[in-house]
């Protein structure tokens, strides 16, 4: 297995003792205590999000940059739902998800 850590070097040296725990044991089992449910950060900002961007504005501000990573290929992607159980899809969306998905498009022929 392989663990891949990106931090500043004081962070890194506090919890690498964790990261080599994990690779040598695996996850850690703990019975009787269910994990907390993650939290919503679309709903409540994380508590460091507010003076974090303060200082990217403050020490870095927005201008137009390219980062280069030494990849052949770099996705990013969200998710999400886009419909409901109960919802009414229309035919035009059935040919974007196709073609979406396939890269050719539907043809459709009526019947007279």
């Amino acid at each position: 297995m392989l663990l891949n850590l990106t931090g500043v070097r004081p962070v890194l040296d506090a919890i690498m003792f964790r990261g080599e725990a994990f690779l040598v044991n695996g996850v850690p089992v703990d019975f009787g205590h269910p994990a907390p449910p993650p939290p919503d950060f679309w709903a409540v900002d994380h508590p460091w999000i507010a003076s974090a961007r303060e200082d990217i504005l403050t020490y870095d501000p927005v201008r137009d940059e390219g980062i280069v990573v030494s990849t052949q290929v770099a996705y990013m992607a969200e998710g999400g739902r886009l419909y409901d159980t109960e919802d009414t899809v229309s035919a035009s969306t059935l040919v974007v998800s196709h073609y979406l998905t396939t890269g050719k498009c539907l043809e459709f022929r009526l019947s007279s």
